[in-house]
C-alpha cells in the first residue's frame, strides 16, 4: 500500500517537473572573430555594431568584448606609476569608483621596500595619464615628483575611518568608566 502511494507521488511530481525541463533556453551566437556583437537568437538587431568604442552589447546589456581604448581595473592595479622624469613614484593599489560607476581616483602605494613600510595615498583619476606603446605595454604617468607623492597625506578608507571612530568611542567610554570614583567602603561591624 505504501509503495503504491510512493509511486503515485513520484509520478505526479514527474508530470509537474517535466514541462520545466522541456523549455528551451535562448541560444547565444558565438562572438564574431572581428569583435562583433553577441545577440540572442530572437531575430532582434544587435544593440551595437563591430568597432563601437563603448563595447559590444546585446539588448540584455551584456558586454561581449573589450573595445579598443577600454582598460580593465586589472590593467591599473599593480602597475608602476612614473614621474615625468621617468622615475617610479608609486604603484597603483586600487581603483576608487563612485556610486554611479565613474572612476574618481586611484590609491597608490608609496615608499617602503618590498611592501614593508609603504603607505597609501590617493590621487584623482585625471592626475594619471595612461598610454599604450606600439608593443601593447601600458604606461601610467603622474606629473609630480617622488618627494611630492611621499609628502601627500595618507589615504583613509571609509571602513578604516569607521573603525577608528568606533575605537576612539570605546576608549572614551572606558576612560569615563575608570574615572568614576568608587563609593567608599563602609566598615564591617
Amino acid at each position: 500500500m505504501l509503495t503504491g502511494k510512493l509511486l503515485a507521488t513520484n509520478a505526479l511530481l514527474l508530470t509537474m517537473v517535466t514541462p520545466v525541463f522541456a523549455q528551451e533556453a535562448p541560444q547565444v551566437d558565438p562572438i564574431a572573430p572581428t569583435g562583433g556583437t553577441m545577440e540572442m537568437n530572437d531575430g532582434a538587431a544587435p544593440a551595437t555594431s563591430p568597432g563601437d568604442t563603448a563595447g559590444a552589447q546585446t539588448d540584455g546589456g551584456f558586454i561581449a568584448a573589450q573595445a579598443e581604448g577600454q582598460w580593465l581595473a586589472s590593467d591599473y592595479i599593480g602597475q608602476n606609476v612614473m614621474s615625468s622624469g621617468g622615475e617610479t613614484v608609486a604603484e597603483i593599489n586600487d581603483v576608487i569608483v563612485d556610486q554611479d560607476g565613474t572612476v574618481s581616483g586611484f590609491t597608490l602605494s608609496v615608499g617602503g621596500f618590498l611592501g614593508m613600510g609603504d603607505r597609501t595615498v590617493a590621487v584623482p583619476a585625471d592626475a594619471i595619464q595612461t598610454s599604450t606603446d606600439e608593443n601593447g605595454a601600458k604606461t601610467m604617468m603622474l606629473n609630480t615628483s617622488v618627494e611630492q607623492v611621499e609628502a601627500a597625506p595618507e589615504f583613509v578608507t571609509l571602513k578604516a575611518a569607521k573603525l577608528e571612530e568606533e575605537r576612539a568611542k570605546a576608549v572614551q567610554e572606558s576612560e569615563q568608566m575608570n574615572s568614576v570614583p568608587a563609593a567608599p567602603l563602609e566598615p564591617a561591624n
